[in-house]
C-alpha cells in the first residue's frame, strides 16, 4: 500500500504549499492539514529501509504547527501546549534508533526535559487535574528506566567487582541516583493516579456515573493501575472495568429504548461497548453477539457497499476467530463479503485489502495454497507488496508475513 500512501502525502504537500503561498499558513484548516501530513509521514518509515527522511519531514511539520499555534493562540493555550508535547516526541524519533549510543542518550535526556517543561506549564495554565496535565505526567513517568531491574543488575555487577576500591564511590553515586529517580517516579505515578481519581469523582458528581466521559475516566484509571500496580490493585482494576462495560451496556439499552436500534447514537454506544471486548471481564459470547448486531445495524443503516459496513463485518469475522481459528461458515462469509466489498469499493480500497489479507492469512495458515492462489487471481492488486505473504511455506518471505 506504499504507493497509495505516497500519493496521499504528495497531495497534502501540494495543498499546503498553495495555502502557504496564499497567506493562510495559520488557518485552522491549514493546521489540521499539517497534522494529517505528519500522520501520513509517520506511516511511511515502516515501508522504507531508511526511515530518517520521513521522520525529519514529520518533525519539521510539527515545528511549524507549534509556531503557528503560538502566534495565533499564545504560549499557554491548550493547543499550543499539545503541539509542544507532540514536537518533543517527533524530535526524539529522529535519534532514538541511532547507532550512536551517546546521541540516542542525549536525545532521550532532551525528551525528558521537554516533557517536564510541558507538564509544568500545563499544570500552571490548565490546572493539576486537567486530563492534559495528567497525560503529561503519565508520559514523563514512562520515560524512566525500570528502576527495580536496573538495581538488581547493578548490584550484581558491584558484587562481582567489590574488591576494587574505586567502585565504592560509583556505587554510592548510583544508589543516590537510583533513590532519587525512584522517588520521582513514584511521585509522578501517585500524582497521575490521584489526579484521575479526582477527575472521575468530579465527572460522576457533575455528569453522572454513566456519562461517556465518566466511563472514559474509569478505563483510564484502570489502565494506569494495570500498568503500575497490577498485583496490588487487581480487584480495583477488575471493578473499574466491569463498571465501564456495564455502563456502556446500559447506555446502549437506554438509547435502544429511546431512539431505536438503528439510530446512529445507539450504534455508536454499541460500538463503544464492543471495543472493550479485549478485556478479560468481557464475556466472549456477548462480544460476538455485539459484533453481529453492529454489523447488521451498519448494513441496514448504510447499505452493504459502504466502507463502514465492510469494516464492521470484518470485525465480526475477527470476533469469530479469523484468521487464526475460524469456523468454516466464517470463511464462507468472508469470501462472500470480499466479493461484495471488492465490487462496491474497488480492489485497491484499504478495507478491501485488509479483508483480503485476513482471508489469505487464514488459508495460508491452514495450508490451503490452492485457495490462496485462487484468491490472488480473483482479487488482484496493483501493489506487489500486498502479495508478500502469499509465497507459501518455506519461502524467503514466509517469516516476514507474520509481521504485517
Amino acid at each position: 500500500m506504499r504507493r497509495t500512501e505516497l500519493v496521499r502525502v504528495r497531495q497534502l504537500e501540494a495543498a499546503l504549499a498553495v495555502r502557504e503561498t496564499d497567506g493562510r499558513a495559520d488557518d485552522l484548516e491549514t493546521v489540521d492539514m499539517r497534522n494529517r501530513l505528519i500522520e501520513a509521514y509517520a506511516q511511511l518509515p515502516d515501508m522504507d529501509d531508511d526511515p530518517s527522511p520521513w521522520k525529519e519531514l514529520a518533525a519539521g511539520q510539527a515545528a511549524k504547527v507549534l509556531d503557528s499555534r503560538a502566534r495565533v493562540l499564545g504560549p499557554d493555550h491548550r493547543d499550543t501546549l499539545t503541539a509542544r508535547f507532540e514536537l518533543a516526541f517527533r524530535r526524539y524519533h529522529l535519534v532514538m534508533d541511532a547507532d550512536d549510543g551517546e546521541l540516542a542518550n542525549t536525545g532521550h535526556q532532551e525528551l525528558v526535559a521537554a516533557l517536564r517543561g510541558v507538564a509544568d506549564d500545563r499544570a500552571r495554565a490548565l490546572g493539576p487535574t486537567d486530563p492534559d496535565t495528567l497525560h503529561s505526567w503519565e508520559a514523563l513517568a514512562r520515560q524512566y528506566p525500570e528502576a527495580e531491574q536496573r538495581e538488581l543488575r547493578e548490584l550484581r555487577e558491584l558484587r562481582e567487582l567489590r574488591e576494587l576500591r574505586e567502585l565504592r564511590e560509583l556505587r554510592e553515586l548510583r544508589e543516590l541516583r537510583e533513590l532519587r529517580e525512584l522517588r520521582e517516579l513514584r511521585e509522578l505515578r501517585e500524582r497521575t493516579v490521584h489526579g484521575w481519581q479526582q477527575v472521575l469523582a468530579e465527572r460522576e458528581q457533575r455528569l453522572g456515573p454513566e456519562d461517556p466521559l465518566t466511563l472514559q475516566a474509569l478505563l483510564t484509571l484502570a489502565g494506569l493501575f494495570e500498568q503500575w500496580y497490577r498485583k496490588q490493585c487487581a480487584a480495583e482494576i477488575s471493578g473499574l472495568r466491569v463498571r465501564a462495560i456495564s455502563g456502556w451496556g446500559r447506555i446502549a439499552a437506554d438509547r435502544i429504548r429511546r431512539l431505536g436500534p438503528l439510530h446512529p447514537h445507539t450504534v455508536e454506544a454499541r460500538e463503544r461497548q464492543y471495543r472493550l471486548h479485549y478485556l478479560p471481564e468481557m464475556d466472549r459470547e456477548d462480544a460476538v453477539r455485539l459484533a453481529a448486531e453492529i454489523a447488521a445495524d451498519h448494513e441496514r443503516l448504510l447499505g452493504p457497499g459502504d466502507a463502514r459496513t465492510v469494516r464492521a463485518q470484518t470485525e465480526l469475522l475477527r470476533a469469530n476467530g479469523l484468521p487464526t481459528n475460524p469456523a468454516l461458515e466464517s470463511i464462507a462469509y468472508a469470501e462472500r463479503l470480499l466479493e461484495q466489498a471488492g465490487a462496491a469499493l474497488g480492489e485497491d480500497h484499504d478495507d478491501v485489502a485488509i479483508l483480503r489479507y485476513l482471508l489469505a492469512t487464514c488459508h495460508l495458515m491452514a495450508g490451503r495454497m490452492e485457495a490462496v492462489e485462487k484468491l490472488r487471481r480473483c482479487h488482484p492488486s496493483d501493489d506487489e507488496e500486498d502479495y508478500f505473504i502469499w509465497n507459501g511455506p518455506g519461502s524467503e518471505t514466509e517469516s516476514a508475513s507474520t509481521g504485517r
